[in-house]
């Protein structure tokens, strides 16, 4: 992990004032021993982030981190009056608004759990909630990660693809209106050929043609999954999740051809049969 000089200077300043604070009532060699095990301690937590550069906000939580567990060690290494040192290394920094480092999506729940000081799976439990009663929790999951996105450091923050975040919603737009445009020209070419060769207009088709009656509103749920969760697969997901959406939204377009495909099919059923039923003369 790359450290920055701000962030070593931390690390060299939080190691010395250890070693100050032990002072003569610890032994030189034990002293030496605690603060190359602090050393060892704190590049293995830095190295276990996984992330090729960290925060600042990260060196001040592993540093935070080592000073409780040394406070909180037992026998002649321990630091029981750990207070002597600088605050900043004694307690959780506190986070300003923002998007949070260790982000299982954008950082967004754990970045608004610190900020208003509440329990993280609380707000990732609202969004679930919401998720399950339509696309209402992705939308505001998005707007909420724009707002967070202006107030997190410009240095913290993740790069932003604006490409992939107009061309992935717009090609899904396109996907879903060939599909229903197409469905409904040829359900007309149907409908005149019906026309054409029997003399006679078209009947109404009933239950055979309820693409007819439910087309408009699959086609505009089918919008309301797809674009949120177009535009949410071209943000920086952590975890790969963004492969996982691109994928869901594919899908999504996927089925709705399917339904399309199936209604299509059950109204030219249902002119067929009426035209059965006429050269039968029933």
């Amino acid at each position: 992990m790359k450290l920055t000089q701000k962030q070593e200077a931390l690390i060299t300043r939080f190691l010395r004032d250890a070693g100050e604070h032990m002072g003569e009532q610890v032994p030189a060699a034990t002293r030496d021993r605690v603060l190359r095990g602090l050393h060892e301690r704190i590049t293995a937590e830095l190295r276990g982030m996984d992330k090729e550069a960290a925060a600042d906000a990260d060196i001040l939580a592993v540093l935070a981190h080592a000073a409780a567990e040394t406070a909180a060690a037992p026998g002649p290494e321990s630091l029981p009056a750990w207070g002597g040192l600088s605050a900043a290394f004694t307690r959780e920094p506190q986070r300003p608004a923002g998007l949070h480092p260790k982000a299982v999506w954008l950082g967004v729940c754990a970045g608004n759990a610190d900020r208003f000081e509440l329990p993280v799976w609380a707000l990732r439990l609202l969004f679930i909630a919401l998720g399950v009663s339509g696309p209402l929790a992705v939308i505001i999951y998005i707007a909420l990660f724009a707002e967070s996105y202006l107030q997190t450091p410009a240095a913290d923050r993740p790069a932003l693809h604006y490409g992939p975040m107009v061309w992935r919603p717009a090609a899904s737009l396109i996907v879903a209106l060939a599909l229903n445009w197409g469905a409904q020209y040829a359900l007309l070419a149907g409908v005149k050929a019906y026309e054409a060769y029997l003399n006679r207009t078209a009947p109404l088709l009933g239950d055979w043609g309820w693409i007819e009656v439910h087309g408009p509103s699959l086609f505009a749920l089918t919008l309301a999954i797809a674009l949120p969760f177009s535009v949410l697969s071209a943000l920086p997901l952590a975890n790969a999740w963004n492969y996982s959406l691109k994928r869901l939204v594919q899908a999504t377009l996927a089925l709705y051809g399917v339904v399309i495909a199936f209604g299509l099919a059950s109204a030219i059923v249902g002119l067929i049969l009426d035209a059965v039923r006429d050269f039968s003369g029933r």
